[in-house]
């Protein structure tokens, strides 16, 4: 019932920017009963930049940068996060989760300094598989809703919403995937956080 990850990640992909380093997780898939599960991740990660995006990031005036950092952060060196999590199965292919994100990274403008982004993060996910003589369907769909707040010690104030539908059918060994991804998010968020169009995925 005790699980132990670390890992060593680089991506180039995901994000606007590329980012490595480590994350280290430990579970317990039963705390108490077998519905409850407890979960703490820690990542650790070095930033770098393509020179398109910092130069579209560089602040052109005083005024440009004060409002052009009211909207999101500067380029970042290093980030770090620790989430604990637990989540409750509340009947088979439905669960929920609530988590604590105590998120920290280094600016790089105007001049190095330390910022904060920690957030709360609610939850709720359907997974359901379906097998039969020839074919094996999956289904799962989530919901996850992000909010930072001054009251976590957040520097940043915001909320996010995003919803993933995913369906794959397995007939011997062909797969068809269709996933779908859906977001929103308002509010002063760092640039991780935001919403990204025309990764591989």
């Amino acid at each position: 019932q005790n699980g132990f990850t670390l890992g060593v990640v680089s991506d180039g992909d995901e994000l606007a920017e590329r980012y490595a380093g480590l994350v280290a997780r430990y579970e317990n898939t039963r705390v108490g009963s077998s519905s409850v599960h407890l979960r703490f991740g820690f990542e650790s990660y070095h930033q770098q930049w393509n020179r398109s995006t910092l130069e579209e990031l560089a602040p052109a005036s005083p005024q440009f940068e004060a409002a052009e950092y009211e909207r999101t952060s500067a380029p970042y060196r290093t980030r770090q996060n620790f989430e604990p999590e637990v989540s409750f199965t509340v009947v088979k292919p439905l669960t929920l989760s609530v988590c604590a994100s105590f998120e920290r990274f280094q600016n790089q403008y105007p001049l190095p300094h330390t910022e904060a982004a920690n957030a709360i993060t609610a939850g709720v996910r359907y997974h359901r598989n379906f097998e039969g003589d020839e074919n094996q369907q999956d289904v799962s769909a989530e919901y996850k809703l992000r909010a930072a707040t001054r009251e976590l010690d957040s520097d940043f104030v915001y909320s996010r919403h995003r919803a993933q539908m995913r369906y794959t059918l397995t007939h011997g060994r062909n797969v068809v995937i269709d996933d779908v991804s859906v977001g929103a998010i308002s509010g002063r968020a760092p640039l991780f956080e935001r919403l990204y169009l025309g990764n591989s995925s």
